[in-house]
């Protein structure tokens, strides 16, 4: 049995037209019948987060139950959590980093009143060099 035939028996059995469910998960109308055999990693990371008690080992192999019960839901969550956790080392890169942009943005923000006040100073050395003479007739 085919991802895209789990997909189709998970939305009868849940009385979800396809229409709406391809909606749902952030596919174009028709999307459904266009598939093969399984639709992308990004689409099935979609179907997952629309249902999140749909069965992710099931839909991918088929085995253990189409839907997951409470106890099961929350232990995978748990686990997908701790996955994405970021690393003690990472989060002081990414701290480090803002640090770098946070200073560089500072001396951004120098240069540009800077280069304001240049660019003020010359345009009055323009004016007084080259005055506008309205005069002429």
């Amino acid at each position: 049995m085919t991802i895209k035939y789990r997909l189709i028996k998970f939305a009868k059995l849940q009385e979800i037209p396809i229409a709406r469910f391809e909606r749902a998960c952030g596919m174009s109308n028709g999307y459904m019948n266009s598939i093969r055999k399984s639709p992308g990693v990004e689409k099935l990371d979609n179907i997952l987060r629309a249902y999140p008690y749909l069965n992710r080992e099931w839909l991918l192999t088929g085995d253990g139950e189409m839907i997951i019960s409470n106890a099961a839901k929350k232990e995978e969550e748990e686990t997908a959590h701790e996955k994405n956790k970021p690393e003690d080392s990472e989060i002081t890169l990414l701290k480090k980093k803002i640090a770098e942009l946070k200073n560089e943005n500072e001396m951004l923000k120098k240069e540009k009143y800077t280069l304001i006040d240049t660019n003020s100073r010359l345009t009055m050395i323009l004016q007084d060099a080259f005055p506008k003479t309205n005069d002429i007739k």
